[in-house]
This record gives C-alpha cells, sequence and structure tokens, in this order.
C-alpha cells in the first residue's frame, strides 16, 4: 500500500504523533487516483525515503502500519503462527525428547521458542502468543481493543492446531500413543501435578509467574527500553519461569497452551483447565496495575512498534 505525505495537496494530516521511529510531522494519507499522476515523475525503485518531486514525499507503507483491512489478518496469522511455533517446540520437546533433556532442556525449548517468534512476528503483531499477555497489553493501552478477539481466537487456533500436529507424530511411535492416558504434557494441580502440588499452590505459582512474564513484556517494549532487545529478556524470563513451573503445573502461564493440551487429554485436564485460564489473567491484571505505578511517565509504545526496525535501520538494509 502507497502512502503519500500530505504536501500533495487537499490532504489532512490527522496524526501528528511522535513515536521512537516517525518523527513529528511525517503523517501519511492513502494514495488516491489523484495523486497516481505525481507517480509518473517519481524514481521506478521507491527506497522508503521522502522524495519525489512537486513537494510530493511517497513511501511504501511497512506491514505494521498498512491500515488496509488485511492488517488485521495479518496480525492474527502471525499470532497463530508464533503461537504453533511455541505450542509445537515447547511442549513437544516435552513429548519427543523429555526424557533426554529433562526439565532444563524443556524450558530452554519454550524460552527459546518465544525468543526466535519476538524477531519472527514481533514487528508484525507484536508476538503476544498468549492470551494472559494480550490481556495485559490491552490493560496498559499498548494494543487496541478491538484486536484482542482476533488475537485471542489465533493464539488459541494455533496452539490446537500444534497440539493436533503433535499427536500425528506421537502416535506415530511403535507403541502409539493416547492423550488422555500419557497426559500429553496438560497442565494440571492434585494427582496431575508433576510434584503433586495442591490447587492453591498452583493457583499462586501460574499468577506469579504470568505476573514475571507480563511485566517482563512491558518493560521491555516501553518507549525507554533499549532499542532492538525486547526478545532477549522476554524469551530468557520464559525460561526462569519453566525451570520454576515444570515442577508445580507442567507450567502454563498461556492459556492457549493450556487449552490446546486439554481438549485432547479430556477428563480431568477439561476440570481443572479453569485454573490454568483465571490464574494467568489474574497475574497479567496485576503486573499491569503494578508497572503503571512503577514504569515511566513516556508515551505508549505498542509491543509491534518495540519489536520493529527503526525508520534508519530499515533505510540502511535497503541501500
Amino acid at each position: 500500500m502507497l502512502y503519500v505525505f500530505s504536501s500533495l495537496g487537499g490532504a489532512t494530516c490527522e496524526n501528528q504523533e511522535t513515536t521512537r521511529s516517525r518523527p513529528r510531522g511525517r503523517c501519511r494519507i492513502p494514495l488516491t487516483p489523484r495523486h497516481i499522476y505525481l507517480l509518473i515523475r517519481l524514481p521506478s525503485t521507491l527506497e522508503g525515503d521522502w522524495s519525489g518531486t512537486a513537494g510530493a514525499a511517497v513511501w511504501l507503507a511497512s506491514p505494521v502500519e498498512n491500515s488496509t483491512p488485511l492488517l488485521p489478518m495479518k496480525k492474527y496469522l502471525a499470532e497463530l503462527i508464533g503461537t504453533f511455533v511455541l505450542v509445537f517446540g515447547g511442549c513437544g520437546s516435552a513429548l519427543i525428547a523429555g526424557e533426554q533433556i529433562g526439565f532444563l532442556g524443556v524450558s530452554l525449548a519454550f524460552g527459546l521458542t518465544l525468543l526466535a517468534m519476538a524477531y519472527a512476528i514481533g514487528p508484525i503483531s507484536g508476538c503476544h502468543i498468549n492470551p494472559a499477555v494480550t490481556i495485559g497489553l490491552l490493560l496498559s493501552k499498548k494494543i487496541s481493543a478491538k484486536d484482542v478477539p482476533g488475537y485471542i481466537i489465533a493464539q488459541i487456533a494455533g496452539g490446537i492446531l500444534a497440539a493436533a500436529v503433535l499427536l500425528v507424530i506421537l502416535k506415530g511411535a511403535p507403541a502409539g500413543y493416547d492423550p488422555a492416558v500419557a497426559g500429553f504434557a496438560a497442565n494440571g494441580f492434585g494427582e496431575h501435578s508433576p510434584g503433586g502440588y495442591n490447587l492453591t499452590a498452583a493457583f499462586v505459582t501460574e499468577a506469579v509467574l504470568t505476573f514475571f512474564l507480563v511485566i517482563t513484556v512491558l518493560g521491555a517494549t516501553d518507549l525507554k527500553a533499549p532499542v532492538g532487545f525486547a526478545g532477549l529478556p522476554i524469551g530468557l524470563v520464559l525460561v526462569l519461569i519453566h525451570l520454576v513451573g515444570i515442577p508445580v503445573t507442567n507450567t502454563s502461564v498461556n492459556p492457549a497452551r493450556s487449552i490446546s493440551q486439554a481438549v485432547f487429554v479430556g477428563g480431568w485436564a477439561m476440570s481443572q483447565l479453569w485454573l490454568f485460564i483465571v490464574a494467568p489473567i489474574v497475574g497479567a491484571i496485576v503486573a499491569s496495575v503494578v508497572f503503571r505505578i512503577i514504569g515511566t511517565s513516556a508515551p505508549v509504545l505498542s509491543t509491534t512498534e518495540a519489536e520493529s526496525a527503526l525508520d534508519s535501520e530499515i533505510t540502511q538494509r535497503r541501500h
């Protein structure tokens, strides 16, 4: 989608907000047919710099800022893919290689997967891949409310799809695989907790660990945080979270991850699923409230903006 600078005439600049990546005063308007003739006079390759003829400035909009109707679907698809990779990589490492790599290996698998996705889809959707994170960011005004249902549906769909693919693989083992019997890495408490931890312990663990995750996301994507490094602390804190949480609940902190396994296990997993939806949301809400108190007073930066390259970096890559 091409956009034109307001100096083309007849255009009204409505968004003059300052962001880390965009200078004040450079708003863009969708290119209309009445402006097409100006493109004939522009260079055949548009590199993203403000250039052109007769005071016009034309550039190629990034996917993050494209306002076409397809943009929400791109975000949702990115969230579906990201959650698929997280569940497949994290739960897959536990189910297929858990005996070889142990708790540490599974924890690293979850953390490294999130780290990779933060850089892969962060510039597109912000890489929430977790309904609790999405809710925490909504309360912190880092995502629009109209996007939340689509994000959460995509996350759950991606998780279930990943679990379905894992089940196909596991059933190909010589002895076969029954998720209802083997557990399928589902989250649980009481007799279904790896360490036998009760409901209270499980709820507190999930709420506190989700607090760790969401407050790290909020801090790492803050306007004053170092540029380009958001994925590192977020991925590393997920490693820590799993090291603590696996013995207690198999670690959820992510309702989409819990739902994806529970629907195939059924029975006890479905009856205990409420905890792994409610506790992470409670942790996310507390993290949002706390960060409002301790965070900076700088303008709010969305996770998509925080995880995107600066304009200067994009220009350097093009040249």
